[in-house]
């Protein structure tokens, strides 16, 4: 290299593209994402907190960060991620099923 190569540009051409009816409400499903996402990640901590109490432990950072759960446990965390999202997304879903029923433009 010659340092006279052009770097590549390293981000996406064009518009935004957005899923729902305006990217204002796509904004602020990603948003909501992300909150669903940090709040999955404190439920999981607290989780592993709990689990090294009840063996006698110091929940510390580096214990945390170090506790590799069992089988069971990640099922358990998994089936309970699995429910906190369709909660958080059941308006999505309930409207999506709306709008492919019979009659669903009469009830807008």
């Amino acid at each position: 290299m010659d340092g006279k190569e052009k770097l590549r540009q390293r981000v996406a051409k064009g518009r935004r593209p957005f899923f729902l009816d305006s990217p204002e409400s796509d904004k602020l499903l990603a948003m909501i994402v992300a909150l669903a996402g940090e709040v999955s990640v404190v439920k999981e901590r607290l989780d592993t907190h709990e689990r090294l109490a009840a063996q006698g432990k110091v929940a510390t950072a580096e214990e945390i960060e170090n506790y590799a759960p069992p089988e069971d446990v990640e099922d358990e965390r998994e089936t309970w991620r699995a429910a906190m999202l369709e909660r958080v997304f059941r308006i999505i879903s309930a409207t999506r099923n709306m709008e492919g029923a019979p009659g669903a433009e009469a009830q807008r």
